[in-house]
């Protein structure tokens, strides 16, 4: 947020806005500040749980892409079908009480040239 001359906010608001900045142009009454200022906290609030969520998606998807590898690697090596693959990182995971994505590291690790 910032705050500048009303001559030149129009100016400064079309060179900060792809930026995510609040121009403010001054005389501003203090009521209307205190708005603004609330208006930005809900809004970096927002940001902030949407790149969280995101990050989380993305450690999804990785550990997804990591997960099929390693299927993908006990069909082919052992001739197993992709369910038998699938139950055998389920159950080596509930076994030695590890997550699947560590399994499939480890399956990984091993069958990998």
């Amino acid at each position: 947020m910032i705050v500048v001359p009303q001559k030149n906010a129009d100016e400064i608001n079309d060179m900060l806005n792809p930026y995510g900045v609040l121009v403010i142009s001054r005389p501003i009454n203090r009521h209307l500040f205190h708005h603004y200022l609330q208006f930005s906290d809900c809004f970096r609030a927002r940001i902030l749980n949407i790149q969280h969520e995101n990050e989380e998606l993305r450690t999804m998807v990785e550990d997804l892409k990591i997960v099929d590898r390693a299927k993908l690697l006990l069909v082919t090596c052992l001739n197993m079908s992709e369910d038998q693959a699938h139950r055998y990182l389920e159950k080596q995971a509930m076994d030695m009480r590890i997550s699947r994505v560590e399994v499939a590291k480890q399956v990984i690790k091993t069958y990998q040239n």
